[in-house]
């Protein structure tokens, strides 16, 4: 079996928009028939889905035999091998480790071992014994990364180590994961100035990449997506143009896209002039602006839209840009 496989809408009744989901690999050929409500990528060797006899979440290998039986109400993908359900967390055995003595519905996914947990008004962590490696002390607080995670005590944000102590103190409106050493932070001191745009610091909390950015990513592969001229409104950027920058805040591709992704593959979907496009790290076009929409690549596959508002106009395409389904 093809290694690559992605979830795909098989539309049974196009009058109503009805879909099952099966899995097909970069070449178009079907490996899963389609027999889901809905579908989700690989991890941890399991992927998520919504059974359509029974109505409930489980969990199938690549060759679509169900491992863990769907017996939940809602389950999340697998990350750091837990995943979330209603029940609480389990292994990718299906054994419940952590009952869900906690909204589980707010509770975040692990990573380097921990994961965020509400408790009263509080965060906090607890490792995968169900433990708390941190005791609830947070407004909020997000996953680690790179030894790192974002905290909000008060209303700013700042950066915490695996053992709880405050690496970064909290200055921030908003943080980010760090990505490659650098995370995209707003609302820090630039001299003597409160920054209002978006700029990157280190580990250390030092300022690395000066904030004047609309919108700022996180970086990936040394590149990070950013937006200039653009403005918040409606908890959306509107307007300015998007590109891409390294990690000394160098512009490798010029802010030139009316919207813009991180790569994946080596590949970033973009949009120019009303239409998607994918473009290489240089950000010369590998496959030509064509799209009314398009989705990053996974597994050697991508979502796109032949036009924007038609749902039935969804097509999967290679890294070639080569439409593998629906097959001619």
């Amino acid at each position: 079996m093809n290694s690559h496989q992605y979830p795909v809408p098989f539309v049974l009744e196009p009058k109503d928009f009805y879909r099952l989901y099966g899995y097909i690999n970069a070449d178009g050929q079907v490996e899963i028939e389609p027999r889901f409500r809905d579908a989700y990528p690989f991890h941890d060797g399991l992927a998520g889905v919504h059974d359509n006899d029974t109505g409930k979440h489980g969990f199938i290998n690549r060759n679509g035999e169900y491992v863990i039986p769907p017996i939940f109400n809602w389950a999340s993908s697998f990350k750091d091998g837990m995943a979330r359900t209603d029940r609480g967390f389990i292994d990718t055995e299906g054994s419940l480790q952590i009952p869900a003595d906690f909204d589980m519905l707010l509770a975040g996914h692990f990573s380097e071992g921990v994961c965020s947990i509400k408790m009263g008004e509080k965060y906090g962590y607890i490792n995968k014994s169900g433990q708390w490696a941190i005791k609830p002390q947070f407004a909020h607080a997000s996953k680690f990364s790179e030894g790192l995670a974002v905290v909000q005590i008060g209303r700013k944000q700042g950066y915490i180590d695996k053992s709880g102590k405050l690496v970064v103190k909290p200055a921030y409106s908003m943080a980010s994961d760090f990505k490659d050493k650098l995370a995209a932070v707003k609302g820090f001191r630039w001299g003597f100035m409160e920054a209002k745009r978006y700029g990157y610091i280190d580990s250390q909390g030092r300022n690395v990449i000066a904030a004047k950015f609309a919108w700022a990513l996180d970086f990936c592969g040394g590149l990070a997506v950013v937006n200039v001229g653009g403005e918040w409104k409606n908890f959306i950027i509107n307007g300015g143009k998007w590109g891409y920058i390294d990690k000394s805040g160098t512009y490798v591709v010029s802010p030139m896209f009316d919207y813009a992704t991180n790569f994946s593959q080596g590949l970033a979907a973009v949009k120019q002039d009303g239409l998607f496009g994918y473009i290489d790290p240089s950000g010369h076009y590998v496959i030509e602006r064509r799209f009314g929409y398009a989705e990053a690549f996974c597994e050697g596959v991508a979502e796109v839209r032949l036009e924007f508002q038609k749902l039935d106009s969804i097509a999967y395409i290679n890294t070639h840009g080569t439409i593998i389904w629906p097959r001619k």
